[in-house]
């Protein structure tokens, strides 16, 4: 008969054939394994230098994240730990506004109040009165020495961020703090006809 089985076509070609067969059908698998991974790997790549121009841009916004349901575990620690990093540097941002506007706050207040006690010694019906002269010029002092103390607080806080300080605890009376505090706002609070008593 002229039609041959399959299995004796099989059995009748020489062994070298299947070996060659067998290394192309390998080599056919390897080549779509190694695209699909590279594609994968090449996805990732793209992904984090995007991230890194909007970290470099200082948005610390976006986190990167894996588009596969089977990710290289060794990339996903890679991905992950750039993640950790974009979350502190989030962060250690939102610290620094907070400070930022902190600190304008906290050294407008002193600069205003030495501003009132200065257009008040413009006053000539002030400086005749050696009482109000006083109590001006201590205001003045005082804010002065608040305006020392809050440079001497950033000064220490960036001694700190370094690790070169350490904490010097010392008792405070809150009825003094309470006092100093209040003094300070007494020029305001007379500049609208108020008073305070201390």
């Amino acid at each position: 008969s002229y039609i041959l089985s399959l299995y004796e076509i099989n059995t009748r070609r020489p062994a070298i054939i299947n070996i060659i067969i067998s290394l192309l059908a390998c080599t056919i698998i390897a080549t779509i394994i190694q695209s699909m991974t590279s594609r994968q790997i090449s996805n990732y790549i793209a992904q984090t230098r995007s991230c890194f121009e909007r970290l470099s841009k200082g948005d610390f916004s976006e986190e990167i994240t894996l588009d596969s349901k089977h990710p290289n575990p060794a990339l996903q620690k890679v991905i992950d730990d750039i993640n950790q990093v974009i979350r502190e540097l989030n962060s250690i941002t939102l610290i620094k506004k907070d400070f930022i506007t902190n600190f304008s706050h906290e050294f407008k207040t002193p600069i205003s109040t030495i501003s009132l006690a200065a257009q008040m010694l413009k006053d000539s019906d002030i400086t005749k009165s050696p009482d109000v002269f006083k109590h001006i010029s201590g205001v003045i002092n005082d804010e002065t020495k608040r305006l020392g103390f809050l440079v001497e607080k950033v000064l220490q806080m960036s001694l700190f961020e370094r690790q070169k300080a350490a904490f010097k605890l010392k008792e405070v009376d809150a009825n003094d703090l309470v006092i100093s505090v209040a003094n300070t706002f007494v020029l305001k609070v007379e500049k609208y006809d108020g008073s305070l008593d201390i």
